[in-house]
């Protein structure tokens, strides 16, 4: 049977429960009947390229997972810009049946904010019939929620700024399609909303707000924290460390030194620390003369694998003593190392480490310092398996510190002076990060404090109401993306149990699990998901047949009698034109009421019948026209009586 063949392989590319970004996912197939035994979705097939298909790219999320008795199990998700051409062909989408405009949510590089920009996805696209897509922020990378190979690709590009900003002059986002499909020419990301952002980064975005392009910033619902943190088991090691005042000063600089060592990447182990370049993999431990395991199984054979801190059961990850730790050299300062932030994320380490007198530096490859969100993953993973001292930033709700719940490498916060507002207004005059300037980087003593718990916000492009809310389109054909965006709200314990369910799973991490976690999140939530709704939506196109109903069949009858006699009396009006009756009540004016008659009828007889576009333009004419043959002559008639009367009156003769 291939399936266990399958599962073996499944195994393989699952080496690593920890999340992290961009990561190799995929489940192994060889026929359609493995992915749907696997996954259990009949609609997952074998790709081309050897892994399963996304289940939820043919039809969307509810109409998989809903019970069919629920009443939206019959939701079909509509089509996007980044949708295969051959999808609506397939059935595996369909058109707005309201002509909404797509609507561009950002996918940031932190697992919360994309799972948000999927439930918004799943909620926008298939119970409201609105086009959502899911800007990447980088050519060829995918974070769509129904991207047929279940891609997961986190971008190292900044660019939630220019992405708003873009929307703001383009308002619709496609209009750079065919721009950004020509690889000779520089990308250009565009969204509508950043649906998670932390208050921290406002002065790279505040002058979105002052020039208009953005609304003011709004809560998302959600509290989010972000310290230091060490494992659980080194603060029971030395409980000291939970605190800056075990951390600062001379007196601890050597302990802090020689406690906190720099992790080693792969190649560096293998170049640096092995005394065979990784040929081998026992090795003696020189403390208790044993043989143990290496670090490493081999050398790295490619450019990812050299720069990974952690790759579960290749790789186990090392901390090393450099000379930076070194306090016996009176020449040098010692210090030990902290895992810091990339440098456009926003941190206040180097500020916090100089000002408090801690010996920590963190010794990543950009100008702080900082190390990418898959290498922070990484090192935490590594300390945690050798048991080795780390101290990280961090932040929370947060998949990496939902999987150490409970566990001896849990995230334990080190506490730093308490916060002020002094201190987070002088920190919002932080700048120049990602900059060489050491001065900036240290900021003002009046920063260093603790984080303190701050409301996740959102951003909303100037340009997403009008793009919703069209003045040059009909009320009652605007689209609900606005009015649903300002509305949604998911709070740090929604977030916290969508990550645990997709940290339950154990099948494709970065691909089926986080989809598959989310759907059903959606679905178990679906309440809480259609209270967001606006009034009177979702709406829905019905054809009404009139034609049979009884009134207009009535109606129809009584138009073509009304027509036939008014021809009649056409006829018999000009056929006795010159008799003396007909001479005083005056043929024309009989003409024009007849005439007239005849055109209202008509219209009227047009609205029993279905009709064409056309048809409903002439109609309002017929019936002004009509009405103005039959009403102008009684008029004129009505005024010479009127004329006359008066006259007689005065006795005097008059020529009507």
């Amino acid at each position: 049977s291939p399936l266990p063949l399958k599962l073996i392989g499944l195994i393989l590319l699952t080496l690593s429960d920890i999340p992290g970004p961009v990561m190799a996912t995929g489940i192994a197939c060889s026929s359609d009947q493995d992915c749907q035994t696997i996954l259990q979705f009949e609609t997952s097939k074998c790709l081309t390229t050897g892994y399963c298909s996304n289940p939820f790219h043919s039809k969307g999320c509810l109409n998989r997972i809903l019970s069919r008795e629920h009443s939206r199990s019959q939701s079909f998700r509509v089509c996007h810009s980044e949708d295969p051409q051959s999808a609506e062909e397939n059935g595996d989408c369909q058109p707005s049946p309201f002509g909404y405009k797509e609507v561009r949510i950002l996918g940031n590089s932190w697992d919360s904010t994309v799972f948000v920009a999927w439930i918004l996805q799943i909620l926008l696209t298939e119970i409201l019939h609105v086009p959502v897509s899911i800007e990447s922020k980088e050519r060829g990378s995918n974070v769509d929620f129904y991207d047929v190979g279940s891609r997961m690709d986190y971008s190292s590009v900044d660019g939630e700024v220019i992405s708003l900003e873009n929307s703001y002059l383009h308002k619709d986002c496609r209009t750079l399609q065919t721009h950004n499909s020509q690889p000779e020419n520089p990308y250009i990301p565009c969204a509508h909303l950043s649906p998670e952002i932390w208050s921290d980064g406002d002065g790279d975005r505040i002058h979105l707000v002052d020039q208009g392009a953005v609304e003011p910033f709004q809560e998302m619902g959600a509290l989010g924290e972000q310290y230091w943190f060490i494992p659980k088991f080194l603060a029971l090691r030395d409980p000291t460390l939970v605190s800056y005042a075990g951390l600062a000063g001379e007196h601890n600089r050597r302990k802090v030194a020689e406690t906190f060592l720099t992790p080693t990447n792969w190649k560096d182990y293998c170049e640096l620390v092995s005394q065979d370049n990784c040929t081998s993999t026992m090795v003696l431990d020189k403390t208790t003369n044993e043989t143990i395991p290496a670090a490493a199984v081999r050398p790295p054979i490619n450019s990812k694998e050299a720069a990974s801190y952690f790759i579960n059961g290749l790789y186990s990850g090392h901390f090393r003593k450099t000379e930076a730790n070194n306090c016996n050299n009176i020449l040098n300062k010692c210090h030990g190392h902290i895992t810091d932030y990339p440098c456009r994320w926003s941190s206040f380490v180097p500020q916090l480490t100089h000002n408090l007198n801690i010996a920590l530096k963190s010794g990543g490859s950009d100008p702080v310092g900082g190390y990418s969100y898959q290498s922070m993953t990484e090192i935490w993973a590594a300390a945690n398996h050798t048991k080795s001292a780390v101290i990280m930033m961090w932040w929370k709700p947060e998949a990496l510190y939902q999987t150490h719940i409970g566990t001896d490498s849990e995230f334990t916060h080190v506490v730093l002076p308490p916060p002020t507002q002094e201190c987070k207004e002088s920190r919002e005059r932080y700048t120049g990060r990602c900059t060489n300037d050491t001065d900036a980087h240290r900021g003002s003593e009046l920063g260093i404090c603790d984080s303190s718990a701050q409301s996740l916000r959102k951003m909303i492009s100037s340009a997403l109401k009008e793009l919703a809310q069209d003045p040059t389109v009909e009320p009652e054909l605007w689209s609900p993306a606005y009015d649903i965006i300002k509305n949604y709200r998911v709070t740090e314990l929604d977030l916290g149990d969508l990550l645990s369910r997709w940290l339950e799973q154990k099948l494709d991490p970065h691909g089926f699990d986080a989809r598959n976690a989310v759907c059903q999140w959606a679905a178990d939530n679906l309440d809480m998901l259609e209270s967001f709704i606006p009034e009177t939506y979702p709406r829905v196109v019905e054809e009404q047949k009139t034609s049979d109903e009884p009134i207009f069949i009535t109606a129809a009858v009584s138009a073509n009698v009304v027509m036939v006699l008014l021809l009649v009396s056409l006829f018999f009006t000009y056929r006795k034109r010159n008799t003396k009756a007909m001479y005083y009540v005056q043929p024309s004016f009989l003409y024009f009421l007849e005439i007239g008659l005849l055109l209202v009828t008509t219209a009227a007889w047009q609205m029993t019948v279905p009709s064409e576009a056309g048809a409903c333009i002439v109609r309002p004419w017929l019936e002004s026209i009509g009405y103005y043959f039959a009403l102008a002559p009684l008029l004129i008639r009505i005024n010479s009586i009127n004329k006359l009367l008066a006259s007689g009156k005065q006795m005097r003769r008059v020529k009507v």
